[in-house]
């Protein structure tokens, strides 16, 4: 039974590589404490459990060794085959987290209206904040609190609008570098996202 319970711990090494990251992301863990963790796992919690499994599993020593070299590279086979990188694990941990926070489908109509305004000239802004978050870079325009419904106002720390290959895209930055994008075009490469709805992602800035 032991013997069965090791090996199922270990075969669990992806679900134990990702669990800091992913609550780091759902705000249940403070930065770094997710990444940490997983450092942690990777680096001393599979040799300890190869170990484990290697001393409780077999008796002699050639055994033993071989035992320990196939169970980590399982694991390490595991957690690099089976998951993501860990930013893409807490950008899906920040998506769950704000999709349970905030009305999906009124920031949908809001982008919507947003959008429309932008491009007929109407859209009420503010101006840019003198020290800018790195998704500002190809900011257009700052969004004016006023033109966010009550549900979503007070909840981000700026909305602004950009274009992207023709298509407008609406940020809510939520915190530095994480939010929500509306957009109808594939994020470029420095964005880590997550699908939330149609059109709806969660996103953390990695500049690469």
């Amino acid at each position: 039974m032991k013997r069965t319970l090791l090996v199922l711990l270990a075969c669990l090494a992806p679900l134990w590589f990702a669990v800091g990251p992913y609550l780091e992301g759902f705000g249940m863990l403070p930065r770094p404490t997710g990444f940490m963790l997983s450092a942690g796992f990777f680096f001393v919690g599979t040799p300890i459990l190869s170990l484990l499994i290697a001393l409780r599993c077999f008796k002699s020593s050639p055994q033993r060794i071989t035992a320990f070299f196939v169970v980590q590279i399982l694991q390490v086979a595991l957690v690099f085959g089976l998951l993501p990188p860990g930013a893409r694990i807490e950008t899906i941990g920040v998506g769950h987290r704000l999709n349970r926070n905030l009305p999906i489908q009124t920031l949908k109509d809001c982008s919507n209206l947003i959008a429309q305004r932008f491009r007929a000239g109407t859209l009420a802004t503010n101006s840019p904040p003198a020290e800018p978050y790195s998704a500002l870079v190809h900011v257009s325009l700052i969004v004016a609190e006023s033109e966010l419904p009550e549900a979503l106002r007070g909840k981000f720390r700026y909305v602004l609008v950009t274009t992207n290959r023709g298509s407008t895209e609406v940020f809510f930055v939520s915190e530095r570098e994480i939010g929500i994008v509306y957009t109808k075009k594939h994020l470029e490469k420095d964005y880590s996202h997550y699908r939330i709805a149609d059109g709806v992602y969660a996103y953390h800035y990695i500049r690469l």
